[in-house]
C-alpha cells in the first residue's frame, strides 16, 4: 500500500512538473508615430490623429523670406523726411513652433522734405536729396502657431549704415540759406520691434504681414536750419529783418520709421520643428476629417 501511495505521489509531481508555466511577456513599447504618410486604400493609419496634430502645430525649421513696403517717418524725423520704401530679406531658424532666431538685411530710404510756409512755396529753391540706410540685424521671434496662422512678436537689433547726401534750401527773395545739410555716412546701432502675422498657404510657402517700428538711434542726421515761423504775409520778417538775419540752428535727429511690410517665405529642406521630415505632398491638401483622408 505504501509503495502504491509513493508511486501516485511521484507521478503527480512529474505531471505537475511537465505543465508549462505561463510567463507574462514584457509589454512592447508604443509604436513610434509615423508622420511621413500618404492616404491609401487600406484605410487610415493608426497615427492619423498624431499626424494631423503634428502637421499643423509644427513649422518649417529653416525658412528664407523676402518682402518690402512703406516707410513712414516718425518723431522729429517728419520735419525733414517724407514717406519712402524699404526692402528686406532674411533667414529664420525655428528651434520650436514658438521660438526662432532670424538674421535680416533691410534697406530703407525716405524722400527729403522741408516744411515751407503755406503760400511761399515758389519763393524757395530746393536741392533735394534722400536719406537711406542699410541694416543687418539679429531678430529673436516668439509666438504661437494655430492651424495655418502664425503670430509672432519680433524684436532685435544690429548695425546700420546711414547715408545722407548734401542738401540745401534757399529763400530766393533774400538769397538766404534756410536749410543746409552736409553729406555724411554714419554707422550706428539700430533696432526694430513689431508683430508678424504669417499664413501658411502651403507649408513650404507662406505669406506674411509685418508692421514694425525701426530706429537708427543717435544723431544719424545733422543739419542747420532757420526758424521761418516769423515770416509775414508780404514775405518779410519781424523788425524789418530778412531771412539772413535769422540765426542758423544746429539740429540732429535719428532715422525713425514705422514700416508696413508684405512678403513671402520659402521652406529650406524638408524638416519641420518636430525634427521629422514631412513630404510636400503630405501637407499640400491636408484633410480635415478621417473620411476625407481616406479619399
Amino acid at each position: 500500500m505504501k509503495i502504491l501511495t509513493t508511486l501516485v505521489l511521484v507521478c503527480s509531481f512529474a505531471a505537475i512538473a511537465q505543465v508549462p508555466v505561463e510567463v507574462e511577456p514584457e509589454p512592447l513599447p508604443p509604436p513610434t508615430p509615423v508622420i511621413r504618410v500618404t492616404p491609401e486604400d487600406e484605410g487610415l493609419p493608426e497615427s492619423y490623429e498624431f499626424y494631423k496634430e503634428a502637421l499643423w502645430s509644427e513649422v518649417p525649421q529653416w525658412q528664407v523670406y523676402v518682402g518690402g513696403g512703406i516707410s513712414q517717418p516718425q518723431g522729429d524725423y517728419k520735419d525733414v523726411g517724407a514717406s519712402g520704401l524699404n526692402v528686406q530679406a532674411g533667414l529664420i531658424h525655428y528651434f520650436s513652433p514658438s521660438f526662432g532666431l532670424g538674421l535680416e538685411v533691410n534697406h530703407a530710404y525716405n524722400a527729403f522734405s522741408f516744411d515751407v510756409p503755406i503760400g511761399f512755396e515758389t519763393a524757395f529753391a530746393e536741392d533735394r536729396s534722400n536719406y537711406s540706410r542699410t541694416s543687418i540685424q539679429f531678430l529673436p521671434r516668439l509666438g504661437i502657431t494655430e492651424n495655418r496662422l502664425q503670430l509672432e512678436l519680433v524684436a532685435g537689433g544690429g548695425i546700420s549704415f546711414g547715408s545722407a547726401d548734401n542738401a540745401e534750401v534757399r529763400y530766393t527773395p533774400d538769397d538766404a540759406v534756410v536749410y543746409s545739410r552736409t553729406g555724411s555716412d554714419e554707422t550706428l546701432f539700430s533696432w526694430q520691434a513689431g508683430i508678424s502675422a504669417t499664413y501658411y498657404w502651403r507649408r513650404g510657402v507662406s505669406f506674411y504681414f509685418y508692421p514694425h517700428y525701426s530706429s537708427l538711434g543717435g544723431d544719424a542726421i545733422q543739419y542747420e536750419t532757420r526758424d521761418l515761423e516769423g515770416i509775414q504775409d508780404d514775405g518779410s520778417f519781424p523788425s524789418g529783418s530778412n531771412a539772413n538775419d535769422l540765426p542758423l540752428e544746429n539740429r540732429s535727429l535719428g532715422f525713425d520709421n514705422v514700416q508696413f511690410n508684405l512678403g513671402v517665405r520659402f521652406m529650406l529642406g524638408d524638416t519641420f520643428t518636430a525634427d521629422i521630415p514631412i513630404l510636400e505632398e503630405d501637407y499640400e491638401d491636408t484633410p480635415d476629417t478621417p473620411e476625407e483622408f481616406r479619399k
